[in-house]
This record gives structure tokens, sequence and C-alpha cells, in this order.
């Protein structure tokens, strides 16, 4: 036999189309991404996890300004009934009861966040997100929960203080209230520290967080 035969012979057969034209096996591709692929769609979404995160972390700030406006609001707005009621039922001379006292015995419901009256605590015990009322310094304190963007005057751990204060006519000269002696002539909720809380770029928040300070 010879060569050529023998070549003939030992080949495969060939697959033909219809048409006599031999058709040619191809690799199939493979399925799913590409390691190369994979790596780039793990790169997008860290960069569009650390944008978002940017944009909302500053909002527990936001939220917490608000909540502290809105509650410090609920305040102002029970004294100035409870001012009413008393000048009503016992006369201006009853407002100096109010003097130095709890703002919040003058709610009907504190916030749930509200720990109650503690006797002079260390400000750094108390956890972020409370409010209390120190009755040695007879002031009423929220200890902030996120003050990566709160900033205040005032030293030690991030809080903001209020003090229930008669206003008055200091007829004995005696620099501070004296009930029986000096005229009232009006109640107020008044903080002694200026705050700003920082990195907002919330406009329309400017007002609400303002009426929380004492001007």
């Amino acid at each position: 036999m010879r060569l050529s035969e023998r070549v003939m012979i030992d080949a495969p057969p060939s697959r033909s189309t219809g048409s006599g034209q031999r058709r040619i096996a191809t690799r199939p591709k493979p399925n799913g991404f590409t390691f190369l692929e994979l790596l780039l769609v793990i790169i997008l979404v860290i960069v569009f996890v650390a944008l978002a995160m940017d944009r909302l972390l500053p909002l527990r700030g936001a939220a917490e300004a608000v909540s502290v406006a809105r509650n410090v609001g609920v305040m102002r707005s029970a004294l100035g009934i409870e001012v009413g009621e008393r000048v009503v039922r016992d006369g201006a001379a009853s407002l100096g009861e109010l003097h130095r006292g709890n703002p919040m015995e003058i709610l009907q419901s504190p916030p749930a966040n509200y720990l109650g009256e503690l006797d002079g605590p260390d400000p750094a015990t108390i956890e972020g997100g409370h409010w209390y009322f120190d009755s040695h310094s007879r002031e009423l304190v929220y200890r902030v929960r996120w003050p990566r963007y709160f900033d205040s005057e005032l030293e030690g751990p991030p809080r903001i203080r209020w003090r229930l204060l008669v206003e008055y006519h200091d007829r004995d000269a005696t620099g501070d209230f004296t009930p029986g002696a000096d005229s009232v002539s009006g109640v107020r909720l008044h903080s002694p520290d200026r705050y700003d809380w920082q990195d907002m770029d919330l406009p329309a928040l400017t007002g609400v967080l303002d009426e929380s300070q004492d001007q």
C-alpha cells in the first residue's frame, strides 16, 4: 500500500454540511465573568459605596440636630402654656417657682431618651444621644451622640446645656432672682453656651436649628 493511501485510511472522517462543505469545529466560550471583569465590578461597587457614605453619614448629625431642635421647641411651647396658666390662676409672682426648674417636668411626656434627674454626674459617663437634668447645677443637659458634626465653646464631652430662667427686675440688687423681692416679667429656656452643627449642606434646616438656641 502506498503512503498516500495509508494517510487517507488513518485520517478521521470529516463532517460536511448538506452542501458538501466541511464544517469547522469551534471552541465554546466560557460562561460567567472573567477575573478582570469581576475585579472591575468590585472596584466600581467600592467607589459607589464610598460616594454614598460620604453623602449619607452627615445625615446622622442632621437627624440629631433636628431631634434636639424639635425637643427644645416642644419644651418652649409647653413653657409658654405653663406661664399663661400660672399668670391667669395665681398671677405673675407665681412664675418665680419655675426659676432654675426642670423643663422636662412641664412636658406631658418626656422623650424616651431622657434619663431623669441626676446629681452632678460626670458627662463623660453619660451615653451619647441622651437627655438628663443635673439637679446639682440645675441645668438640662443633652449629651451629643455624633460629635463629629457638632462644635461648641463648652469644654469637656460634647453636650448642650439649658437653664430655665425667670426674667425679673432686680429690685434688691443682689444680682440673682429673689422670690418675693424681685418682680417677674417672664420666663425663658436659655442655653448659656454657643454651639453649632457642622458639615451639613442643608440650608432648609438653618431656621429650625437656629430656633433651638437662645438669641
